[in-house]
C-alpha cells in the first residue's frame, strides 16, 4: 500500500518548478503548499495516528482558481508541458486503505471560490458554482418555497454531480442528483470549455452530454457551473419509527412496501441492535429500528403514506410502529448520527471506537434479506477473529441499501487497522457480487474499480478507458485516480 504514496519522480515537482509552471496563470496569493496526510481524514479518522514514515516528503500545491477560463488556461499549459493536474471533485468513499487521490508533489485545483448562487425563479432554475453545498443552497431557496432533497448535506454540488451519489435519500422517491440537472459547464482535460443542456424544462432529445460528465468523478472534465431545475419544498411531512424483531424483518418490510405498491418513503433508515447498544439507546432496545419519513402535497397524503408503511411493518412483526412528532423523530436521527461518529459529540468516542470501514449493499429487493443474513454471518466471523472490533448493520433501507460497518479501537496500530480495512473491502466485494449489489451511493475509481471490472466485465471497463483516452489523451487530469487500486490482483486500467 505504501507504494501508492511514494513520490513518483516523473510527475513530482519541486516548489520552484511548480511556481514556474503557474507563473502568469494565477495570482500568487492564491497558491499555497500543504503537507497532507496520505489518507483523506474525514470526520471519523481525526483520531487515527499515521506513522511519520508513511507521510509524503513533497508538499501538494493548492491553487485557488476563480473561473472556468483560469482552469482552462492551467490545463492547456499542463498538456503542453505534460504536467498532471488534480482536482478533488467527487473523490468518493473515504477509507484507511485508500490513499489520497493526489500524490505528493502534485498540483491540485481548489474550487472553493466557485461558489456563486444565481436563482432564476421565473425561469424555474438556479445556476450555481460547484463549491456550493446542499445545505447552503437550500438555505437560500427555501424562503421562496424551493429546496432539494438532502442527499448528504454538507457535500458540494460539484461533488454530488461528479459522483451522482444519492446518499441517504430513497432513489425511487427522490432520484439522484443527475435527475435535477438541466445543464453543466465543464472544462475538458485539454482545456476546452463545454456547455451542455438547456434552460428549458424539457430535456433535448438525442445526445445530451450532461449525462456523460455526471458520475464520471472529474476524470474527463472539471465541472465549473451547474444548472438545476427548482424543486418545490414538500408542504407536508410525517415521521414515524418501527421497532422490528430483526434486521431481516426490516428487509422484508421494505420488499413488501414495493410489492404492495405503497408509495416509497422520503426517508427510511435502519439501525440494528448492535448499533443501538453501542450507542447507548435508552429504554427498550429492539432487534432493529426503522426511522421513516414521508411527504405529500397535503397533510392527508403524507399521513396516508406513513400509515401504509407502518402497517406493513406491523405485518412483519413490529412490536412498535408509531407516528412521531418532528422533535421526537429528530432525537432519534441525532442519536443515529452521534452513535455513528458523524455528530459533534459521538457516543462511540466514549468507547474509543471509530468507524473503520463501511461497505454499501445496494442489492435487488428480492435478494436483500439473504444479503442481510450473509452480512450478519460475516460480521460475526470478523468480530470473533478480531476481539475489540464490532460490526453493525445500518443504512438507507428505504432504497434497499444497508451498510455493514465495522468499528475498531482508535488506539490500534495504523498498519493493523489498514490491513483489516483492506480485508473488509475484499470480503464485502464478494458479498456485493454474490447478491447482485450495485454501487448506488459511492464513487467509481479507484475505490470500486474491482466491482466494475467483475460486475460488468472487461469490455465495460475498456469502454470507460476509451472515453478517458479520447478526452484526456495525455492523461493530464486526475490520472492517478484512474489507475487500478493497489489491493487489486488483476490487471487494471
Amino acid at each position: 500500500m505504501l507504494n501508492t504514496w511514494v513520490r513518483n519522480k516523473e510527475v513530482a515537482l519541486t516548489n520552484l518548478a511548480t511556481h514556474e509552471f503557474l507563473d502568469g496563470l494565477v495570482d500568487p496569493g492564491r497558491v499555497r503548499t500543504i503537507f497532507p496526510d496520505p489518507i483523506i481524514r474525514g470526520v471519523v479518522y481525526k483520531g487515527v495516528k499515521i506513522p511519520e514514515s508513511m507521510r509524503g516528503t513533497e508538499p501538494v500545491t493548492l491553487v485557488e482558481v476563480e473561473s472556468a477560463q483560469e482552469i482552462a488556461a492551467i490545463l492547456k499549459k499542463a498538456n503542453d508541458e505534460r504536467m498532471p493536474i488534480y482536482v478533488r471533485q467527487g473523490t468518493g468513499f473515504v477509507a484507511l486503505d485508500i490513499f489520497r487521490p493526489e500524490p505528493p508533489g502534485a498540483i491540485a485545483l481548489d474550487l472553493r471560490r466557485l461558489n456563486s448562487i444565481r436563482p432564476n425563479l421565473d425561469g424555474g432554475y438556479v445556476e450555481i458554482g460547484p463549491a456550493v453545498t446542499e445545505t447552503t443552497l437550500n438555505a437560500v431557496l427555501e424562503p421562496d418555497g424551493f429546496s432539494f432533497p438532502e442527499f448528504i448535506g454538507p457535500v458540494t454540488w460539484g461533488g454530488l454531480t461528479s459522483m451522482n451519489t444519492s446518499g441517504r435519500s430513497v432513489d425511487s422517491h427522490t432520484g439522484k442528483p443527475g435527475y435535477y440537472l438541466m445543464g453543466l459547464e465543464v472544462v475538458l482535460p485539454t482545456g476546452e470549455i463545454v456547455r451542455t443542456g438547456t434552460r428549458s424544462h424539457r430535456r433535448p432529445c438525442g445526445v445530451d452530454l450532461t449525462w456523460l460528465f455526471t458520475g464520471f468523478q472529474a476524470l474527463i472534465g472539471v465541472i465549473t457551473d451547474i444548472r438545476l431545475r427548482l424543486v418545490p419544498t414538500p408542504r407536508n411531512t410525517r415521521w414515524g419509527i418501527a421497532f422490528m424483531p430483526s434486521v431481516e424483518a426490516t428487509g422484508r418490510t421494505v420488499g413488501q412496501v414495493y410489492r404492495k405498491g405503497v408509495p416509497p418513503p422520503r426517508f427510511m433508515e435502519l439501525l440494528d441492535r448492535q448499533f443501538l447498544e453501542l450507542g447507548g439507546l435508552p429504554g427498550e432496545i429492539p432487534g432493529a429500528m426503522m426511522l421513516i419519513g414521508t411527504d405529500g402535497w397535503t397533510s392527508e397524503e403524507a399521513e396516508a403514506k406513513l400509515d401504509a408503511i407502518l402497517e406493513v411493518a406491523r405485518e412483519q412483526g413490529a412490536t412498535r410502529a408509531t407516528p412521531q412528532t418532528y422533535e421526537e423523530f429528530e432525537a432519534f436521527v441525532g442519536f443515529r448520527e452521534s452513535a455513528s461518529g458523524e455528530g459533534k459529540e459521538s457516543l462511540l468516542k466514549k468507547l474509543d471506537l471509530f468507524p473503520l470501514f463501511g461497505g454499501t449493499m445496494d442489492g435487488p429487493l428480492d435478494t436483500m434479506v439473504a444479503c442481510m443474513e450473509a452480512a450478519g454471518r460475516m460480521m460475526k466471523e470478523v468480530a470473533d477473529a478480531n476481539p475489540g472490533v464490532y460490526g453493525v448493520r445500518i443504512g438507507h433501507i428505504g432504497a434497499g441499501t444497508f451498510h455493514p460497518v465495522y468499528y475498531a479501537p482508535v488506539a490500534w496500530d495504523f498498519e493493523r487497522l489498514q490491513s483489516l480495512a483492506s480485508e473488509m473491502r475484499a470480503r464485502m466485494l464478494e458479498l456485493q457480487l454474490e447478491f447482485g449489489c450495485t454501487t448506488g451511493e459511492q464513487g467509481i475509481f479507484p475505490q470500486h474499480y474491482e466491482w466494475f471490472h467483475r460486475y460488468y466485465g472487461p469490455e465495460y471497463v475498456a469502454t470507460v478507458n476509451r472515453i478517458k483516452d479520447a478526452l484526456d489523451p495525455l492523461h493530464i487530469l486526475n490520472d492517478a485516480r484512474f489507475k487500478r487500486p493497489a489491493f487489486s490482483s488483476e490487471q487494471g486500467l
